[in-house]
């Protein structure tokens, strides 16, 4: 698998928008009070490169929201298998009341998980800052791909230029 070098914030972030903006839901890691990790999908609403974050909504008196008011360190992995798109991110979490910035990202199938509609006194904002960012896109060319995995598979060496690789710290 050939290794870019490293990627600025700025191109970290293009690169993230490219790639988790077809896959839309990512699994969300919490650490539980129990010490163990805990996930969920969770639709992501945005990927914000100037604020550098990624928002979500959540109900301020859900099990992840109790999680993050106690450790505010969360992962992210999203997955295309299809594309051979793969990305896994660590950062901090924040629960923030905006009303204008949910407004921003409601979609009417919000409301069966929030029946008061953008108002409902139970819904926040999830706000998530990447510290850390590690992918592996292999959708550009897939017919090379398996050629190059088929060659590994007769010589017996380990298999080369299966993807791009990259990885970023943020902060």
């Amino acid at each position: 698998m050939k290794t870019t070098s490293p990627l600025t914030p700025a191109e970290t972030f293009a690169r993230l928008e490219q790639m988790i903006g077809e896959i839309r839901v990512g699994m969300l890691t919490t650490l539980g009070e129990d010490r163990d990790f805990h996930s969920r999908p969770m639709a992501t609403l945005d990927v914000d490169a100037v604020a550098g974050a990624l928002w979500f909504l959540t109900a301020d008196d859900s099990l992840k929201a109790r999680e993050i008011h106690d450790d505010w360190r969360v992962g992210l992995t999203y997955s295309d298998a299809g594309r051979s798109v793969f990305v896994a991110l660590s950062g901090t979490a924040q629960l923030i009341e905006d009303r204008a910035k949910a407004r921003e990202l409601w979609s009417p199938m919000m409301k069966a998980f929030f029946p008061g509609g953008v108002d409902d006194p139970r819904l926040v904002l999830l706000r998530v800052v990447p510290e850390r960012v590690e992918y592996w896109d292999a959708s550009e060319n897939r017919m090379q791909q398996l050629f190059n995995l088929a060659k590994a598979a007769v010589t017996g060496e380990p298999p080369q230029n299966l993807g791009d690789h990259g990885k970023a710290h943020l902060n």
